[in-house]
């Protein structure tokens, strides 16, 4: 059995002051300072696991863990009172997360040495942070408020075995996620106030709607993964040396924050590619590969050759898109096909 507590306590302050822009000179001027605001936050995180050996080799676990993102302070100037359900600071995020799995190490005549290891996942989160819009005297005001919640689930799966100078290692995810909630406000501005597509509860002055068909961001439903490596065989007193290849695969996924939303929202439009093309990232697989040589010629010294990308695959990572206003994509890529070497010494070997 294993357990173990923390709690912690953040506390934060804003100070804000009006800055006025004086046209003629260009020069900024202070205004009066805003009241400061001060928020003080506590978070408990917890966990606790049991393990069982039913037998040589094979061990099996459960375990319960809970955390929290902290929480913040609003920072909206003026009359913050007029915003409709506005508060000044914002609760923390909490996830709760319950793991089965299991850890098995085995040999055989062939195998010198081998393991597998499952493990079963659930994550919930609860309170989750997001941007809250309203209108308030024709001045368009942005906060943070709790409004989402979700749930991530799936299983992963490690194997391996050695065989004389040879090694493979193999790893597969699966990955399910979606928003069980989130009442809020539009992400792409499109409803507003007033618009049919508000929902009945929305307060006078802002639009909530269903965003729960959203998905989450960066998070491919699979990913799969193989490294084979040899020893090369080499007299001692010349060092080790070793080879390894790489490849990972990646499912196809979503790079913007409001992916579906998005591509419901600006489905005629489009910014040099449609807007699904525009907030998902292919499916791919890339390629690297190693070379280590250890204590090269009975030193302290280790050289390594390597390489990543081999394929020169380039693939969107995220995405910021801004159609309706700017017209345009921003996207952040991959790493290129890159190569490299390394020398390290070391002092207590």
């Amino acid at each position: 059995i294993e357990a173990g507590f923390r709690r912690s306590e953040d506390k934060q302050t804003v100070h804000e002051r009006v800055v006025i822009e004086d046209i003629p000179s260009g020069n900024w001027i202070p205004g009066d300072p805003n009241t400061d605001s001060t928020g003080t936050q506590e978070g408990d995180s917890w966990r606790v696991a049991l393990s069982v050996k039913p037998s040589d080799g094979l061990l099996v676990y459960l375990s319960r863990d809970e955390g929290y993102r902290p929480g913040g302070i609003n920072t909206v100037l003026g009359s913050n009172e007029a915003v409709p359900n506005f508060t000044r600071t914002f609760n923390p995020e909490m996830v709760e997360t319950w793991e089965l799995g299991l850890k098995y190490q085995f040999a055989t005549d062939y195998i010198s040495q081998g393991f597998v290891n499952v493990n079963f996942f659930t994550n919930k989160f609860a309170d989750i942070q997001r941007n809250a819009r309203a209108i308030v005297n024709n001045r368009n005001v942005i906060w943070t408020a709790n409004v989402a919640e979700a749930t991530l689930e799936g299983v992963e799966i490690k194997a391996g075995i050695t065989m004389n100078r040879w090694a493979l290692d193999v790893n597969y995810s699966y990955n399910d996620s979606e928003y069980d909630e989130w009442i809020g406000n539009d992400p792409t501005g499109e409803i507003g106030v007033g618009d049919p597509g508000c929902l009945p509860q929305s307060p006078v002055g802002q639009c909530l709607v269903d965003n729960s068909g959203i998905g989450f961001r960066s998070n491919p439903k699979h990913q799969l993964g193989a490294t084979v490596s040899y020893q090369l065989p080499i007299p001692s007193h010349i060092g080790q040396v070793s080879a390894s290849l790489t490849a990972s695969y990646r499912d196809e996924m979503f790079i913007t924050e409001n992916n579906t939303r998005e591509i419901e929202a600006y489905a005629g439009l489009t910014v040099g590619e449609t807007m699904e093309e525009a907030s998902t990232a292919p499916s791919y697989t890339l390629i690297n590969a190693r070379v280590d040589w250890r204590n090269a010629f009975g030193s302290n010294f280790d050289v390594a050759l390597w390489g990543l990308n081999l394929s020169d695959k380039i693939v969107p990572t995220s995405a910021l898109v801004i159609p309706n206003s700017l017209g345009s994509v921003s996207k952040i890529f991959n790493r290129p096909r890159t190569y490299g070497v390394e020398l390290t010494y070391n002092f207590e070997r």
